[in-house]
């Protein structure tokens, strides 16, 4: 039985700290991962506009609920 543990990256479009192209391109090379991308949203994603933020808590919720294994698409604002 081949074991796949779930990983859900949540990238900032603005980020200046980490390659966020690098951090997509990992996921898709990960057999159980998936890649958000905030876009406008910067490094620290928990610390941002409470619009931003929310994006972060919705797709968190939904990779945490049972049986759905694909989180929303993040939508610009």
């Amino acid at each position: 039985m081949e074991n796949r543990t779930p990983v859900l990256m949540l990238l900032a479009g603005q980020d200046k700290v980490v390659n966020s192209q690098a951090a997509e391109s990992l996921a898709q090379r990960l057999r159980a991962a998936s890649a958000i991308t905030i876009p406008h949203a910067q490094h620290e994603l928990l610390i941002e506009r409470d619009a931003l933020r929310a994006q972060v808590w919705a797709a968190f919720d939904a990779f945490m609920t049972p049986g759905d294994v694909t989180p929303p698409s993040a939508s610009t604002d």
